[in-house]
């Protein structure tokens, strides 16, 4: 099975909350885990954004950075380019999607219209109902 992960199911990985489980046990059991490049700068948003709100402090947010950036060296990563951006701004009119959320699902729908195997895609937010719609194995934690 290959594994497709939005931003949300990064997070889940990298903070200690509800859905974590279900999302390392989704990552161990992959042949393939892959992300979207745009999940890393969204990854680090929110690292910043723990900081800024005291969620974390320096040292923890570090260590939440090297985690982040140990996991990344091991994703298959989609890149933007001009089809998936015309795929992705299909999806965001279709669905009603946000930007960067169109562009995990077009990346999540490239990797599973490519592979042999099946492709799950994880999400932790509302994401889900454009992914069901277009036919993806879903795990929503």
């Amino acid at each position: 099975m290959i594994l497709f992960l939005d931003t949300s199911a990064i997070v889940k990985l990298l903070v200690i909350e509800p859905g974590r489980q279900q999302i390392e046990d989704s990552v161990n059991k992959a042949d393939l885990t892959a992300v979207a490049r745009i999940a890393y700068v969204e990854s680090r948003a929110f690292l910043g954004r723990i900081r800024r709100e005291r969620r974390a402090t320096a040292r923890e947010a570090t260590r939440v950075r090297r985690l982040l950036d140990g996991l990344w060296r091991g994703f298959a990563v989609v890149d933007l380019d001009a089809e998936l951006a015309s795929l992705a701004g299909d999806l965001a009119e279709r669905h009603g999607l946000r930007g960067m959320a169109a562009v995990h699902l077009a990346s999540a729908l490239r990797i599973a219209r490519t592979s042999e195997k099946p492709t799950t895609f994880a999400t932790c937010d509302g994401l889900s109902v454009a992914a069901r719609r277009q036919r993806l194995r879903l795990i929503s934690a």
